[in-house]
């Protein structure tokens, strides 16, 4: 079923990685726009959006830039869940600095 649902689609598995970890950490987890990867709720009233990010893969300062900013317009908090080739997640939070 893996094989069939992912055809086209290499980042699906770590997906539904990150979307497992989430939910069994408590969070309701709903598919964002096209910009981010989940918006997730719970633990509170602030909402959070998740961006996943592959250990290796490309990662701009720009990129990240446009997250960070499209977070703040949507007030919400920026997540990014950082997965590493044994799928082992970590979650930091990015968030700009007003001097």
């Amino acid at each position: 079923m893996v094989k069939r649902t992912s055809v086209g689609k290499p980042e699906i598995w770590i997906k539904y990685l990150v979307y497992r970890d989430l939910r069994d950490r408590g969070y309701i987890v709903r598919e964002s726009d096209r910009k981010l990867d989940f918006d997730i709720y719970g633990k509170g009233p602030l909402r959070r959006l998740i961006s996943i990010v592959y250990e290796g893969g490309e990662a701009s300062l720009r990129k990240l830039q446009r997250l960070l900013e499209h977070a703040e317009k949507e007030k919400k908090e920026l997540i990014l869940a950082v997965v590493d080739r044994r799928t082992d997640i970590v979650y930091y939070t990015l968030s700009s600095l007003h001097v």
